[in-house]
């Protein structure tokens, strides 16, 4: 029934003036559509966890970046223009790779340590990492999070991506804004398994960008 009210449409724009701009929009949403099937298939277009940040990130985008992929867990992304800015700091840079071995409600610390964002406003972390997960990869995330008597915020952010393979070595990279805060807090970053996890950080960098 819908196709023949498609079909009856179709055949009166055909003898409008303007038919050349349907047949291209026609053509353009077909193309769209086979191309979003294939990012389906990839699980790239993901089956419950879309949003318009992450959307908008993978639209017509045959090869997504990890941040791109991390806005599938948060609404928070850096502008472009930060990610190279001279003032930037180095917070924890992984000195060597750290074997992480997780059971169940247990946690694989990656990093913990005092922070004190001195109340600026407009601060945030930019985290890049390569993780080889040999073990339990699907149900775990990288958490990052800060917390006192002041201030608690954290976030997850899953480590079975749509370009991300077990066994491999995958890269991860996202942004975490800082709340503002005039007192001094920890900061950590770690695994969290909802079983068993094992894995090796190959790198880890952790990096503070003043907007």
């Amino acid at each position: 029934v819908l196709a023949l009210a498609l079909g009856g449409f179709i055949h009166s724009i055909a003898s409008k003036k303007w038919k050349y701009v349907f047949i291209s929009l026609g053509a353009y949403l077909i193309f769209v559509n086979f191309f979003q099937i294939n990012q389906y298939g990839k699980t790239i277009l993901h089956s419950r966890d879309m949003n318009r940040q992450y959307y908008s990130a993978i639209y017509l985008d045959s090869d997504p970046t990890p941040l791109d992929m991390s806005l599938l867990d948060t609404d928070e992304i850096l502008p472009l223009s930060a990610t190279s800015a001279s003032n930037d700091k180095i917070v924890f840079n992984l000195e060597s790779p750290m074997e992480i071995v997780s059971k169940y409600d247990s946690i694989g610390f990656i990093m913990k340590e005092e922070y004190d964002s001195k109340g600026a406003r407009n601060k945030w972390l930019n985290v890049k990492a390569k993780i080889k997960s040999t073990f339990g990869m699907s149900s775990s995330f990288i958490n990052c999070k800060v917390y006192s008597e002041h201030v608690l915020k954290e976030k997850s952010f899953r480590l079975f991506t749509p370009i991300s393979r077990e066994g491999e070595v995958n890269t991860y990279e996202f942004s975490f804004k800082i709340p503002e805060t005039n007192h001094p807090f920890e900061l950590s970053l770690f695994i969290v398994p909802s079983g068993e996890y094992k894995g090796k950080v190959e790198e880890f960098v952790v990096t503070e960008v003043n907007l």
